[in-house]
């Protein structure tokens, strides 16, 4: 019997421990017996199938209560790629196990010969990752004092409400062919405005190749943007993380 509603978790590997007893609740022998695990929808479609492993056995120069407390224990691992493709949901559950001569011997969960458990699978154990911002549209200026031309990004918000003082952001840029600098700038006012004052914060030089580069920048601020110092013509996207 099996009688425990599991709680199952994406993202890791789950190692469920089952023990097997008779109907007066005294563990029963299944080292001759090879354990399968199957669950399915509620269309009752097999979305899992995993063959478990019995329970540590006690070697041979173990104590009593040691084979004693290992009787009847089995083992099977849902791996996190087994769950990373289902939806949030409640599934069934059955347990059988095969015999040496290939014969399917039956488990119950109770002892009114019902034939099925539930599993809650949930994705609570890791938060969501933060969404990411797409940077794709840039705009020519030239600057009173600047003799060469540049342009700016749209801004990105930065999301200080949700950074601390440590506050770190990624920036991903995927060009082709993009040969010059960009320089990641920052502002800690509240609007962005044709006055607004900005902070350059990093430097990053480009070669010309298509592989895409990554930077990390550390600071509370209330937007960014991007000013490339080239026709930004190959520049694909700024992908950024707060």
């Amino acid at each position: 019997m099996y009688e425990k509603q599991l709680k199952v978790y994406k993202g890791i590997d789950n190692t469920l421990q089952f023990r097997l007893l008779n109907s007066d609740q005294k563990p029963q022998d299944v080292s001759g017996l090879t354990p399968y695990f199957v669950a399915y929808d509620e269309n009752r479609a097999t979305v899992i199938e995993r063959i478990g492993v019995n329970g540590q056995q006690a070697p041979c120069d173990s104590s009593t209560s040691t084979a004693i407390k290992n009787k009847g224990l089995f083992e099977v691992v849902l791996s996190a790629q087994d769950l990373q493709n289902l939806d949030c949901q409640f599934l069934s559950y059955s347990i059988y196990f095969k015999n040496a001569q290939n014969e399917t011997v039956l488990t119950y969960v109770d002892a009114h010969f019902g034939g099925t458990n539930v599993i809650k699978l949930l994705d609570t154990i890791y938060p969501d990752p933060r969404p990411t911002t797409e940077v794709t549209q840039f705009t020519e200026q030239l600057i009173f004092g600047d003799s060469t031309e540049s342009w700016y990004s749209e801004s990105a918000y930065a999301k200080p409400e949700t950074n601390n003082n440590e506050a770190l952001h990624t920036a991903a840029f995927y060009t082709q062919g993009y040969a010059s600098d960009i320089i990641i700038q920052a502002t800690l006012e509240n609007q962005v405005t044709d006055t607004t004052e900005w902070t350059d914060v990093k430097i990053i030089s480009f070669d010309g190749s298509t592989t895409p580069v990554h930077t990390n920048f550390y600071g509370v601020y209330t937007y960014i943007r991007f000013v490339a110092k080239a026709d930004p013509e190959d520049i694909t996207k700024i992908l950024v993380r707060n």
